[in-house]
């Protein structure tokens, strides 16, 4: 039998790991196309999200603004969007409002082989 206390103590860390799997491309992901699907955990209350999708590795948020390409309106957590090249290391966010507070998730990277 589990210790139930054993439970609690992992049960942060088994959270961590799933909520990261709902991450797509998950991060680090070296894709052999342009169009990729983009998934996302879905917010209670947010009916619409805003996805950021900036050139390079970036890891401020500073930096992930100065290189925005593509800002994509969705209203649901799952679509499909396209980069220009191959070869290139890309930044993307979600983020969302409910009632009128923004929300901005942590940035998240990936790039497109030759």
């Amino acid at each position: 039998m589990v210790n139930k206390y054993l439970i609690i103590l992992l049960f942060p860390f088994m959270m961590h790991d799933l909520l990261h799997a709902q991450i797509l491309p998950k991060e680090g992901s070296k894709l052999n196309y342009r169009i990729i699907g983009f998934k996302f955990p879905p917010v209670p209350g947010a009916g619409n999200y805003l996805i950021d999708i900036a050139t390079g590795n970036c890891n401020t948020v500073d930096s992930f603004k100065m290189n925005i390409i593509k800002s994509l309106p969705v209203n649901n957590n799952k679509f499909i969007a396209e980069v220009p090249s191959f070869g290139k290391t890309y930044t993307w966010r979600y983020s969302y409002s409910i009632n009128g507070i923004a929300t901005y998730s942590l940035l998240f990277h990936f790039s497109t082989t030759f």
